[in-house]
């Protein structure tokens, strides 16, 4: 029990905070480990599975709104956003957990005819609806990059 006064400190240490399932259509609502659980077993082909400090592969569509990638030792939840620009694509990886959960910093290595581009950022925290996610450290692939509609992109995720 804790005073209405101490609610805003409360919540940025509470690790039972509640966290939405990213999985689009899902509406489960529980703390990070519990959701971590759930994904593993109600939607673990509709994510990416990746290991810290490793670099991954992601096929990335000009549309694709949001891909989930799960850590497979300790199951924390990730989020790529993207959002269609006339430039390009903005990109930005977020996190999902408690608000005294530490980022994540991670770098996107996009190529396209013989040209590379190298990123880094850091994730954001998020409990609640992805379309409200923080859009600070979104990164921008430029449009000439998703030649026929699609890129690759080799992630890696640093714990």
């Amino acid at each position: 029990m804790f005073s209405y006064s101490k609610k805003n400190e409360h919540e940025k240490e509470c690790n039972f905070l509640p966290c939405l399932c990213p999985h689009s259509g899902c509406d489960f609502l529980a703390s990070s480990e519990e959701l971590s659980l759930h994904f593993s077993h109600r939607h673990i082909h509709s994510g990416i599975q990746f290991t810290y400090d490793k670099f991954f592969t992601v096929f990335l569509n000009l549309d694709h709104k949001t891909i989930v990638l799960q850590e497979k030792n300790d199951a924390n939840l990730f989020v790529i956003h993207n959002n269609h620009e006339l430039l390009g694509n903005l990109i930005h990886i977020t996190c999902i957990g408690p608000k005294s959960k530490t980022g994540f910093h991670y770098d996107i290595l996009a190529r396209s005819q013989g040209t590379s581009l190298i990123l880094q950022s850091y994730t954001k925290i998020v409990q609640g609806h992805f379309a409200d996610a923080p859009s600070a450290g979104m990164l921008l692939i430029p449009s000439d990059f998703f030649g026929s509609g699609q890129i690759k992109l080799d992630i890696r995720i640093r714990s």
